[in-house]
């Protein structure tokens, strides 16, 4: 009888022991799948993001080329040739007043098609990088500094034909 009451104490401590692992499992496992639901969560939230910025993007695009078309002509005076390479091998070679701001220049890049979502523009030579983007932009870019005001080609000292290299800062 003694035996038998052990065997029943000890069957019952068995159980509540393996209730106790269960539970301790069954906990693990729910702070697990809460985290994966989490990052889940937090990667849909992030591509939801870039396609934001993307879309919004590809708004501003369009909306500078409408604006573009009717501005693109040079006025009488001083002229600067500018030639745009990009990452691709496209390029494009455009003549720009010396007095005209280099926002006008970086719109011009920003709308061409072989144009990268994340870029800046480098002089080739000298290799300067060129302070041209406007401050709605650095919402799309990584390059996060403020340049303060965009000067003119004349005030950036960018008077002789020039080379301007598009760069990939995602890259």
């Amino acid at each position: 009888m003694k035996e038998r009451a052990q065997r029943e104490v000890d069957n019952r401590n068995l159980i509540r022991e393996q209730e106790r692992d269960y539970q301790a499992a069954l906990e693990q496992d729910r702070a697990k799948w809460n985290a994966r639901r989490d990052a889940e969560r937090r990667a849909w939230e992030e591509r939801e993001k870039i396609l934001r910025k993307k879309r919004c993007l590809t708004e501003i695009r369009e909306t500078l080329r409408a604006e573009l078309k009717n501005e693109l002509t040079v006025s009488g005076g001083e002229t600067i040739r500018i030639s745009v390479r990009f990452p691709s091998g496209a390029r494009f070679d455009k003549i720009f007043g010396l007095d005209d701001s280099l926002e006008k220049l970086f719109k011009l890049v920003l709308v061409h098609e072989a144009c990268l979502d994340d870029f800046s523009l480098v002089s080739s030579y000298p290799r300067v990088n060129l302070q041209c983007a406007p401050d709605w932009y650095r919402e799309f870019s990584s390059v996060k500094e403020n340049f303060g005001e965009i000067k003119t080609f004349r005030q950036a000292g960018l008077e002789n034909s020039l080379v301007v290299l598009v760069r990939d800062n995602s890259a």
